[in-house]
């Protein structure tokens, strides 16, 4: 739908259309260098947040950034949830890694 009314919109040729088509079809595979930036940026947002540090949302997810702060909510209560429950039990094993180290 968004390519149709693209094209109607900028007058662009079957040609550019199709080209459009192509470059919107390539981002879902995992190997494409757009995927791969946003991937990383979205990464490192969230491991941001997981070390207390809140940050812009990251450039190229201007589109959605409402969705992504409110799963970025969830995610870190999500985070603060685990490490509470589970922080003593990671201590301990990170305690005897660091031992046999």
């Amino acid at each position: 739908e968004v390519v149709k009314e693209t094209v109607t919109t900028r007058d662009l040729t079957g040609a550019e259309c199709e080209n459009i088509r192509g470059m919107l079809s390539a981002l879902e595979s995992p190997s494409n260098s757009v995927y791969c930036l946003l991937w990383e940026r979205a990464k490192q947002y969230f491991t941001s947040l997981c070390s207390g540090v809140v940050g812009p949302v990251p450039s190229g997810y201007s589109v959605c950034s409402t969705d992504l702060q409110g799963v970025a909510s969830k995610y870190t209560h999500l985070v603060s949830y685990n490490r509470g429950v589970f922080g003593p039990f990671y201590a301990d094993i990170i305690t005897q890694i660091l031992a046999q180290n």
